[in-house]
């Protein structure tokens, strides 16, 4: 549904998306985190990128080399 939104440049339908999975307790996963970057950048939205990039790393996420996990 994000990378949905995100193609069709609907930026902030995607992070309200996004926003109601948290209140919903869904857990976020390292797929979703790199799609809200992926498109928060395409957008020119570089400070949302990073705010997203801080808050995934704050929940124990970690890049590889060739993408970004979750630490076990």
């Amino acid at each position: 549904m994000l990378d949905i939104f995100g193609e069709a440049g609907r930026v902030s339908s995607m992070t309200h998306v996004f926003k109601q999975m948290q209140e919903k307790g869904i857990k976020i996963d390292d797929i979703t985190y790199t799609s809200l970057m992926h498109w928060l950048s395409n957008a020119g939205d570089v400070d949302g990128a990073v705010q997203i990039w801080e808050e995934m790393r704050a929940q124990g996420c970690w890049s590889s080399r060739f993408r970004i996990r979750r630490k076990p």
